[in-house]
């Protein structure tokens, strides 16, 4: 879910921005589903895979702890 943020009189650079988010939602659970990692397959699509861990490491760096889980069916 994704709130943003007001300001009335000036707009805070991304850094700013990033950390905000970052109080206001420390800790980020990400249940990524079976056939999103395997594009309904039975190997691992590691194209997604990447843009997972790439999405994760932009969330890690604007200070949230991530925790990606998965049903593992």
């Amino acid at each position: 879910m994704h709130h943003p943020f007001s300001f009335a009189h000036h707009r805070p650079n991304r850094s700013r921005r990033a950390t905000l988010s970052a109080m206001q939602y420390p800790r980020i659970v990400a249940k990524v589903g079976t056939s999103l990692l395997t594009a309904n397959s039975d190997r691992l699509d590691l194209e997604a895979m990447s843009r997972i861990v790439g999405q994760v490491v932009r969330l890690r760096a604007a200070g949230h702890q991530v925790a990606v889980v998965s049903s593992g069916a």
